[in-house]
């Protein structure tokens, strides 16, 4: 059920509330099924609020989609004050973040996890350009150990730590665009720096190219560790009908590297033709760029759309 305005108390503000319930229904389950909320938002220019509450049994297991937590009550809670100067450091919008985020077990009432983050500092130029900063204190409670990383193992228990994030993205107009966060601070039972590098090239009107950079280097007294991400992706239009779409990935957790080639004919407007490649390879023990094959599929697909 959505209820909504746009002239919330008589004026030009948008306002609505919402509520849902589910049910699902599998072999073997007899109650703890089902998953229910409301929320309130307040989704406006200058101030924006939203509350949401809701409910996800321990047995709710929808057959389509899927459920990040179960037997759980999550609470959130939204706050956004926006405004739009004038005349400051070519400003086009501020805005002054405040979320919260908390997970309660249904079963015994415990909480599981709360996260508390702030923008003193989000702000994006008149170029298109932004930056932000953000002060994230939060709450984890481990009911069993926990593999963080492979080998580095966190007991259970409470953890308590407080991340910050600086980042700053170029406009995404221009040319070349330039995507950099970092985040430090707590993390778990020790500290932790995270940095995520993007670059965009762009070539219009039928090339666009990016790669990604993600690493996490954590230094717990449980044990150290080094995790990163590569991806490099490279998309060709050779009409607006025709499209090439090519992905590559690796990580050094699985080592395992990925590459998905994707054709896409729209041979009419909801009439379409895909032809995907998948290969994989998984790199030696011994590291480097010796890699085995691991699996190489090919896939085609048909979209038709019949009009009555």
């Amino acid at each position: 059920m959505r209820l909504a305005t746009s002239r919330f108390l008589g004026h030009n503000r948008n306002f609505s509330l919402n509520a849902f319930a589910l049910k699902s229904s599998n072999e073997g389950v007899n109650g703890g099924d089902a998953a229910y909320g409301v929320s309130a938002e307040y989704p406006n220019d200058l101030v924006a609020i939203a509350l949401r509450w809701r409910d996800i049994q321990r047995n709710f297991r929808p057959a389509l989609g899927f459920v990040s937590r179960s037997n759980v009550r999550f609470i959130e809670t939204r706050f956004e004050y926006n405004p739009r100067p004038k005349h400051f450091l070519n400003v086009r919008q501020m805005s002054h973040e405040f979320f919260l985020t908390h997970y309660t077990r249904l079963d015994t009432g415990q909480v599981e996890s709360w996260r508390l983050q702030t923008a003193p500092i989000n702000w994006q130029f008149n170029s298109g350009d932004r930056v932000e900063f953000n002060y994230a204190p939060q709450f984890e409670r481990l009911f069993a150990p926990f593999e963080i990383a492979t080998g580095v193992f966190l007991p259970p228990g409470d953890y308590r730590f407080t991340r910050w994030r600086a980042e700053a993205f170029s406009a995404s107009k221009r040319p070349v665009e330039v995507r950099a966060t970092w985040w430090f601070g707590g993390y778990w039972s020790g500290r932790a720096q995270e940095l995520d590098l993007t670059l965009n090239y762009k070539v219009a009107p039928r090339l666009q190219g990016s790669f990604v950079l993600q690493q996490t280097f954590a230094r717990l007294p449980q044990g150290n560790f080094v995790a990163r991400v590569f991806t490099a992706r490279v998309n060709y239009s050779l009409t607006p009908f025709i499209t090439f779409s090519n992905l590559v990935q690796y990580d050094n957790d699985s080592r395992n590297l990925g590459w998905q080639s994707r054709f896409r004919w729209i041979l009419k407007p909801g009439n379409d033709l895909f032809v995907v490649f998948n290969q994989g390879w998984q790199q030696e023990p011994g590291g480097g760029f010796h890699y085995d094959t691991a699996d190489t599929k090919l896939a085609a697909k048909i979209q038709y759309t019949f009009r009555f």
